[in-house]
């Protein structure tokens, strides 16, 4: 009994995917020719040396983020000395046991300062790679 009604619900489902299947890749067709319409009008407007996109001048948005990634990087420079100062402060003055904790905690904060720190170099990598595939 049990079985018959999963092969029932598995037969619908198994319908269902099969008759939506060409609708998603006539969706999929449509999704990359505005996408291809998108990359279009960017190539256009940097050929007519256009420095607005959408109404914004893109020095304008570049300064904003600029200012927005140097409090950023400012608040995560801080952040990791303090947390460094205190992780250091309670290696020095711990017992065994607390030191052993300090040292897990360390892990965490080493990749933490590696975000911070190398994320201005993996965002100019990425910015690197992707212009170069256009």
């Amino acid at each position: 009994m049990i079985k018959s009604k999963l092969y029932i619900i598995l037969s619908i489902i198994s319908a269902v995917i099969i008759i939506l299947t060409p609708i998603n890749s006539l969706a999929t067709d449509s999704f990359t020719s505005d996408a291809d319409d998108f990359i279009n009008t960017g190539r256009e407007k940097i050929k007519s040396n256009d420095t607005t996109v959408g109404g914004l001048d893109q020095a304008q948005v570049k300064g904003v983020s600029d200012y927005i990634y140097n409090v950023f990087l400012g608040i995560g420079v801080i952040a990791s000395v303090a947390i460094g100062l205190v992780l250091g402060i309670k290696f020095v003055t711990s017992g065994v046991e607390e030191k052993a904790k300090v040292k897990e905690a360390l892990i965490a904060y080493l990749v933490g300062c590696m975000v911070i720190f190398g994320s201005y170099g993996i965002w100019k990598l990425a910015i690197g790679i992707f212009t170069k595939l256009d």
